[in-house]
C-alpha cells in the first residue's frame, strides 16, 4: 500500500544523535508514512545503529540507502526520486520531531489542499535550553510572499512530492546553504501553502555544526553561490519582478545581515564583506527602503547600515567581536 508521506533522513557521522531522529519518527500518532535513510558514507558508528533500529522495527516500511559520501543535498535529491508519499518530509539527523508533527502537519494539508504546510521550530541547545522559531509574522496577509522571506530550511515542511519532482526542485549539488538555494523557490509553484503555528519540529544546535566554528571555513563563501541558484530558477519561471520585494530582503537576511556577521571575525572574510557590498550597491542600492527591511529592530536596521556603509571596526566595538 502507497505511504501518504515519505519522510526522508540523510545520515552522515551522527551516532550520537541517529536513534532520537529515528525512535522520534516510529513514535509519531500518524502511522501512514515511509521512512528513506540515506546513509551518506557515515564513517563513525551511525550505519550500525541505523541497521540496527531497521532490524528491530521490519513493520515500519523503510528504504535504505547507501552511497558514497556527497553531502546533505545529494543524499536528498537521491531519495526524492524514490520517495512513494503523495507529500515529503525532510528531517535532518541530528534533529528530532514532536509525536503528532505527522498527523498534524498532513491533516491541515488534506483538509486545506495544500501543497506545502509549514510549522514552527524549537531550537534545542546542547545545555538543555529552548527557543521557539515562530517562522511566519504576518502569514495571513500573504502567506506565498511571507513563505519566501521566512526561514529557507527544508525541514518543519510538509511539502507535495510532485511539486519537487514535476519542477526540478532539487537542492544545489556539494556546498551549504542548500536550503536556501531552492527552498523560498518553492513558492513559484505552489497553489497553497497552509501554516500550523505549533513548533512541532526539534532543531538541534550542535556547538561544532559548520556555522558554529572559531575559525575561518571556506565554506561560508557558498552562500553566494545559493543566491545566485536561486535568483536564477525566480528568474527562469519569470518570478522575478513579482517577488522582487521578497528577492530583494533575501539579500539583505543572508547577505548584508547573515553573512557579513559570519565573515566579520575574520580577516578572511574582508574581502568578502566587499564582495557583499558591491553586490548590494549594484543590485539593491536603495535597500533600506524595502518593506521587510523597515518592519525589522532598530538594532538590526543599524547593522545592517554600518556593514553597507563598511564601518566594520564601529561594528567590531559595537558587537565586541
Amino acid at each position: 500500500m502507497t505511504p501518504k508521506i515519505s519522510v526522508i533522513v540523510p545520515v552522515y557521522n551522527v551516532e550520537e544523535y541517529i536513534l532520537r531522529c529515528l525512535n522520534s519518527i516510529k513514535s509519531q500518532t500518524f502511522k501512514d508514512y515511509e521512512i528513506i535513510i540515506v546513509n551518506d558514507g557515515a564513517t563513525d558508528g551511525s550505519s550500525a545503529l541505523v541497521e540496527q533500529f531497521i532490524k528491530e522495527n521490519n513493520d515500519i516500511s523503510i528504504n535504505y540507502i547507501c552511497q558514497e559520501n556527497a553531502g546533505l543535498a545529494m543524499a536528498r535529491n537521491v531519495a526524492i526520486p524514490k520517495a512513494l508519499g503523495e507529500y515529503i518530509c525532510f528531517i535532518d539527523s541530528d534533529d528530532f520531531i514532536e509525536d503528532t508533527m505527522l498527523e498534524k502537519l498532513y491533516t491541515k494539508a488534506i483538509a486545506t489542499n495544500a501543497d506545502v504546510v509549514v510549522c514552527n521550530f524549537k531550537k534545542v541547545f546542547e545545555d538543555g535550553k529552548e527557543e521557539i522559531l515562530n517562522q511566519f509574522i504576518n502569514w495571513r496577509n500573504d502567506i506565498i510572499k511571507n513563505y519566501i522571506v521566512s526561514g529557507p530550511s527544508a525541514c518543519g515542511k510538509l511539502i507535495k512530492t510532485n511539486l519537487l519532482i514535476n519542477n526540478n526542485l532539487f537542492f544545489p549539488k556539494g556546498i551549504y546553504y542548500e536550503d536556501l538555494g531552492v527552498m523560498p523557490a518553492v513558492a513559484i509553484y505552489a497553489n497553497k501553502i497552509e501554516y500550523v503555528e505549533e513548533a512541532l519540529y526539534g532543531y538541534f544546535q550542535r556547538a561544532n555544526s559548520i556555522m558554529n566554528q572559531p575559525k575561518y571555513n571556506k565554506k561560508f563563501e557558498h552562500i553566494f553561490i545559493s543566491l545566485e541558484n536561486l535568483t536564477n530558477i525566480f528568474k527562469n519561471e519569470n518570478a522575478y519582478d513579482k517577488y522582487i520585494d521578497e528577492i530583494e530582503y533575501l539579500y539583505i537576511e543572508h547577505l548584508l545581515h547573515a553573512a557579513c556577521l559570519r565573515f566579520l571575525p575574520f580577516k578572511e572574510g574582508e574581502k568578502n564583506i566587499d564582495r557583499i557590498i558591491e553586490i548590494m550597491k549594484n543590485n539593491w542600492p536603495h535597500f533600506s527602503k524595502n518593506k521587510y527591511f523597515k518592519k525589522c529592530s532598530i538594532k538590526y536596521r543599524i547593522i545592517c547600515n554600518l556593514f553597507y556603509k563598511k564601518r566594520l571596526k564601529l561594528l567590531k566595538k559595537l558587537l565586541k567581536v
